[in-house]
């Protein structure tokens, strides 16, 4: 790899469960919501510098793969780095993959289409592709000829790499959607950490039986995880009994105490708002003029605070409410 920076993630690579579970279209506009992936993901870049009408995203796909899936609205242009020759011909039965040949012209295109937006080689370009690796080759080819902020997607075995070695992502389930069927691919991502492997071209509803298996094993992990009795100094909160005590004494709450209880021992120690105390706990849109919240908190106080000589309830003037022993 030459000089070039990376965008993640991007067409052609693993597709997270979050996205998978929010899709409800067929196989045929499957790569079009990758596309949309991937604009969510340029989004930093466009809003991070002034003049972002500017910053070039141009798609390196062959003009076949573009005319059958369609181009998203944010890409500027389609500058083919690599082109079929004879689609009728060139079919390479053993890569599962069509035989592509470097377009000359592709550099001095793309050189043309940043003097059009007046930019040089020094400001950022993207390339948009459906396999990391064809953008990084792309890049590289580019760099070769001077650009120096050059942007790519990576392939997924990186993305998904990636995705384990950062905590906050390093349990999200991945499903790898790729036309690699090869042994030593498919067993290369399960040790990575991949799910799921399904391999392209791929019935839609497959895809969707194996989300909802994937979504019922991850759920049933985090709820056999999740601790059933909260405890904070003498407060105890039993989950499954649905009971609590303080100091062994039995505190007698109603159904939305107890929630707003569970609440606050769950989160014990951060302050919440009003706001989102309304909507976790009553599921609704706070108003100003409501003073639901208020009524609740007190009545738990005279359960939990009142009949004892230390308060664990405390009230953050002009931010909300938190749940802490301040003694401890």
């Amino acid at each position: 790899m030459k000089h070039h920076k990376f965008l993640i993630p991007a067409l052609g690579l693993p597709v997270s469960m979050h996205l998978c579970a929010q899709t409800s279209i067929g196989s045929d506009g499957w790569e079009q919501a990758q596309f949309e992936l991937v604009s969510s993901h340029c989004a930093w870049l466009i809003e991070s510098r002034s003049g972002a009408a500017k910053l070039p995203f141009l798609d390196i796909r062959t003009r076949a793969e573009a005319m059958y899936v369609g181009m998203p609205e944010f890409v500027d242009a389609l500058a083919p780095d690599v082109e079929h020759q004879d689609v009728m011909t060139d079919w390479d039965a053993k890569r599962n993959s069509y035989q592509l040949e470097p377009v000359q012209a592709f550099v001095p295109e793309v050189r043309r289409r940043l003097q059009k937006k007046g930019l040089s080689k020094t400001d950022p370009v993207v390339l948009i592709c459906r396999s990391g690796d064809r953008s990084a080759r792309a890049a590289d080819r580019l760099a070769e000829d001077g650009f120096t902020n050059v942007r790519s997607v990576v392939d997924g075995f990186e993305v998904l790499r990636r995705l384990r070695a950062d905590p906050a992502t390093s349990d999200v389930p991945v499903i790898m959607l790729t036309s690699l069927r090869r042994e030593e691919d498919i067993v290369g991502a399960l040790k990575l950490g991949a799910a799921d492997y399904l391999v392209k071209p791929f019935a839609f509803s497959e895809l969707s039986a194996r989300i909802q298996v994937l979504l019922r094993r991850t759920h049933g992990a985090r709820d056999a995880a999740e601790p059933t009795q909260l405890r904070l100094a003498d407060l105890e909160l039993d989950l499954v009994r649905r009971k609590a005590s303080r100091r062994g004494q039995r505190l007698e709450l109603t159904a939305k105490e107890f929630l707003l209880l569970t609440l606050f021992l769950r989160r014990k120690g951060e302050v919440l708002s009003r706001t989102e105390i309304a909507e976790q706990v009553w599921d609704m849109n706070f108003d100003s003029d409501t003073s639901v919240v208020e009524v609740a908190i007190r009545r738990l106080r005279t359960k939990i605070d009142v009949p004892f000589d230390t308060a664990l309830l405390h009230t953050i003037r002009g931010m909300g409410y938190v749940m802490e022993d301040r003694n401890g």
